[in-house]
């Protein structure tokens, strides 16, 4: 395909500015994608906002058009030369994915190239855009080493918290779910979870209240008063997973950690374990993880800025279509 496309550009502090770009096209081994539907990723909100460890990762002139857009789906409208498996008019996720760095998926556009995406035809397109998240919480599931009749606590029940909770039930662990939005509590009751709320109890006081052992602490929430009841609830031998956090430095209670004994995670998809892509894509389009219920918003790739700046903090899950 030849011409121009629009694409969303990050060009500084809460800046998202709507360009024309040319159409990417296909090298070897890649295709080319229309991207149908993307969401709007804590981190995008983050990085726009100038409070994300991605922001002292990059420079505001490093972003290019369409980054850091990651939760998309779309349609192949092109195969480059060498390209099996995939052929033009199947609906795809894992797109532009071109350098092998989920950082650096540029999917806030119309088009975009890809050298791995993983077929989903027939699927729910708005439910593929959660592939990426799932993958995520794969991963932080993986890391808590939980067998069926653990206890894990899920400290904060964003998409990542929920997803995590959803997939830990599903494996007949007991979950103990936190968040100050009792939305995001009810959903999670839901899903199977016991919940609290930090804002109306003491979290430490009544986990220690359970008695039971707490194999593991996913968080969530990048709260630091969450970091530190993870510390104190994790039993001896526990593992604390840590995702929530968005900044580059945080705090754990040494003391709590060393006495117990504690192992600390910070998983990175594909890093220590296998690539978690494919099993998400493919939960997702047996429906075998609820998301629907999770997007509060849709609106057009265009009005991105007006969006993130209307954003609604009960919000979970915003879906655009360029």
């Amino acid at each position: 395909m030849e011409g121009t496309m629009k694409a969303a550009h990050l060009k500084g502090l809460r800046d998202f500015r709507i360009v024309e770009v040319p159409i990417p096209r296909p090298r070897p081994g890649q295709v080319l994608v229309h991207v149908d539907k993307v969401g709007i990723c804590g981190s995008d909100r983050g990085m726009w906002g100038g409070h994300h460890f991605f922001n002292e990762l990059y420079d505001w002139s490093d972003f290019t058009p369409g980054e850091h857009g990651h939760e998309a789906v779309g349609t192949v409208v092109e195969l480059g030369e060498g390209v099996d498996g995939i052929e033009e008019g199947d609906q795809v996720v894992r797109i532009d994915f071109r350098s092998g760095l989920d950082l650096q998926m540029a999917c806030f556009a119309e088009y975009a190239l890809s050298d791995c995406c993983i077929p989903c035809n027939g699927a729910d397109p708005e439910a593929m855009c959660f592939t990426d998240p799932v993958c995520v919480a794969l991963n932080h599931v993986h890391h808590a080493l939980a067998a069926p009749g653990d206890t894990v606590v899920v400290m904060g029940q964003g998409v990542l918290g929920l997803l995590c909770t959803q997939l830990l039930a599903h494996n007949h662990v007991n979950v103990i779910a936190t968040d100050v939005f009792d939305r995001r509590l009810r959903l999670a009751k839901g899903f199977g979870a016991r919940v609290l709320n930090p804002h109306a109890v003491d979290v430490v006081e009544e986990i220690a209240a359970l008695g039971e052992r707490v194999q593991a602490v996913i968080e969530c929430s990048g709260a630091d008063e969450a970091v530190d009841a993870a510390c104190h609830v994790l039993s001896r031998g526990g593992r604390l997973v840590i995702m929530g956090a968005t900044r580059t430095r945080i705090t754990l209670n040494y003391t709590q950690m060393r006495i117990k004994g504690a192992t600390v995670c910070f998983p990175m998809n594909g890093v220590g374990h296998k690539d978690n892509w494919g099993p998400a894509a493919e939960l997702l389009a047996e429906g075998a993880v609820e998301v629907k219920r999770l997007i509060d918003h849709r609106d057009k790739l265009e009005n991105i800025q007006q969006v993130l700046e209307g954003y609604n903090e009960d919000w979970i899950r915003v879906i655009l279509e360029p």
